[in-house]
């Protein structure tokens, strides 16, 4: 049974549910919140943030904002951004809360998790620091047992740095076309609370033919390590697993096994269960089960962790995706939320439910879209567990364009990312690179991953079968047949030896010959190279294509039916072409 606990501290309030095992507090809500130029505290906080958010929530204003979010008076062609050519002074972001302890809770162990921070996340408890990590799309999790005060307010102080200073090592690209990296915590934080062994990490892996979904499961020891011979190095553990439906709560499998979790680390543990009668996930019925994973030391139970997912097969036969055993069009665009981010009129809409669904869900399934593609850099987690209710798929993509990070540091990471995401069922694609080619990423660790979730397909960027051996299981040809036109200083004279037919594109596009002659799914997910701003003025990258054919003082009307017709045509070119398993246009 559930129960609902409400704690108040410093005027603000805490919430914490409870399954028998597990306790979480929530740590979302305002928090005091300061800037330094020095990797100092500030010594007065004079601003408040949500959390999650980014620092552009802060009110008062950051001194900076405007720097961020200036709009230009006009647009100016241009390529790309280094954004180590800076126009505003990097920062330190300092968050500070109080939260009151219970000392119930003396005798259990005690972790702060941030699911989402970018860029280096240093945290403190009452003044002692408990951990630090690079990583900003993946969960960090921080023992801060030996730091808390029961029975009494502890003060979480939680320190962001700035993107220019994100480690070499870190798995994090950049993106070309951005010109500014906002911090700052963007996904949920929370407290939890357990016995000395915890579910760290937990996969269910549907298998809807065989009727079965596989566990795999990182069980976490918080018994001290062996410190004198003879001392123990292992404790027996019992961990039940138990599959119910999401909406009835029946349950329609379950297991128990037993085994030793070595202290003071993490012990695999990996079993199957029988289904009875599976029903399947689509986005016409998107059919959700909750997996539960209960922790027993000793036979007493000490945690309880559940998560959602579904029953659905995701492969390829041929040049075709397929769902459940039949083929399978993806039909959708592509979501750039880190983009958004750089938008003044973003705010707080990242984090806001009910306009998350209708970008998500309702607006796509309105013209029979199915399908997403996370595009450079993922979003938080809410969004997922919305496409997993309504019913979308995803191509769910890593912010890696322009190389950047240490093969080890990019495996953790990576692997943190197929733990923490891999239960969503809309999740069915893992995008690992963006345009570009990383030989380890294709070659060593795409392999290795494909052995801890076979149920998806792998996408590396620009990296074909000639370059991955045997692991290619797709390509995402990018068709920007107007490219030429951001190049091109004589376009008239272009043109007369290069004539765009929008009625047969192929014709003079010799990368059409790879999407014929290819034997992988081929997921067109990026082109048309006719964006316009939100107000109807040309981008940066599109300038010349709407000088050339609607002069320099198109209106914004006039801008909108262009792109319009143009997209039309593109995307009637490639849904000609009935061996192209997806068309995601690039971007709405």
């Amino acid at each position: 049974m559930k129960r609902i606990i409400l704690i108040m501290c410093c005027f603000l309030s805490v919430f914490a549910w409870a399954d028998d095992g597990r306790t979480t507090i929530s740590l979302n809500g305002e928090w005091d919140f300061d800037q330094t130029e020095l990797a100092f505290p500030p010594r007065k906080y004079t601003r408040k943030i949500p959390v999650p958010g980014l620092v552009h929530l802060a009110r008062p204003k950051i001194s900076q904002y405007e720097k961020f979010f200036k709009k230009p008076d006009g647009v100016e062609l241009v390529e790309q951004f280094n954004f180590l050519e800076r126009d505003y002074t990097p920062m330190y972001n300092w968050y500070k809360r109080k939260v009151f302890i219970d000392e119930k809770f003396k005798d259990e162990q005690l972790f702060l998790t941030i699911k989402k921070s970018q860029y280096v996340t240093r945290v403190f408890v009452n003044g002692h620091e408990v951990g630090a990590s690079m990583e900003c799309y993946t969960p960090m999790d921080f023992n801060i047992t030996s730091a808390v005060k029961y029975g009494s307010d502890n003060e979480i102080l939680i320190q962001v740095g700035d993107r220019a200073w994100l480690p070499s090592e870190a798995a994090g690209g950049t993106d070309k076309e951005k010109v500014h990296y906002l911090p700052g915590i963007w996904d949920d934080v929370f407290i939890t609370a357990t016995g000395k062994m915890r579910v760290d990490k937990v996969l269910f892996l549907p298998s809807l033919a065989k009727g079965l979904v596989t566990v795999k499961t990182l069980v976490r020891s918080l018994y001290p390590p062996q410190m004198l011979y003879g001392d123990k190095m292992k404790d027996s553990c019992k961990i039940e697993f138990c599959v119910k439906e999401k909406t009835t709560g029946r349950i329609v499998g379950k297991k128990m096994i037993e085994g030793e979790a070595k202290r003071d680390n993490r012990t695999y543990f990996e079993t199957s269960i029988s289904l009875d009668n599976p029903k399947a996930w689509t986005p016409d019925s998107p059919f959700l089960y909750e997996g539960e994973v209960s922790v027993y030391d000793q036979d007493e139970l000490v945690d309880r962790y559940s998560v959602n997912f579904g029953m659905r097969d995701f492969s390829r036969k041929g040049k075709f995706f397929t769902l459940n055993g039949d083929k399978f069009y993806l039909r959708g665009s592509n979501i750039t939320l880190q983009r958004f981010f750089e938008d003044p009129d973003c705010q707080a809409l990242a984090w806001d439910r009910e306009w998350v669904k209708k970008l998500m869900v309702d607006l796509p399934k309105s013209i029979d879209w199915n399908a997403m593609r996370i595009c450079v850099g993922i979003v938080p987690d809410f969004w997922y567990d919305l496409c997993d209710e309504y019913g979308i798929v995803l191509q769910n993509e890593w912010l890696y364009w322009q190389n950047h990070g240490w093969d080890e540091q990019v495996r953790k990471e990576y692997t943190n990312w197929v733990w923490s995401d891999g239960n969503h069922p809309s999740i069915v694609i893992w995008d690992a690179i963006n345009e570009n080619w990383d030989s380890y990423i294709g070659n060593t660790l795409i392999p290795e991953l494909k052995e801890l979730d076979p149920t998806r397909i792998w996408d590396a960027g620009y990296m074909t079968s000639d370059q991955m051996g045997t692991n290619d299981e797709m390509d995402e040809p990018h068709p920007y047949r107007a490219l030429t036109l951001m190049h091109s200083s004589e376009l008239n004279d272009y043109f007369k030896n290069n004539p765009y037919n929008l009625g047969a594109l192929h014709e003079n596009w010799v990368g059409f010959s790879s999407i014929l002659d290819a034997g992988v799914p081929q997921l067109v997910n990026e082109y048309g190279w006719i964006w316009l701003w939100r107000d109807g003025r040309p981008s940066k990258l599109t300038l010349n294509n709407y000088n050339y054919y609607l002069g320099e003082n198109a209106t914004p009307e006039q801008c909108r039916e262009l792109q319009a017709y143009w997209l039309e045509l593109e995307t009637e070119w490639l849904r000609s072409e009935r061996s192209v398993g997806g068309i995601l246009a690039f971007v709405i």
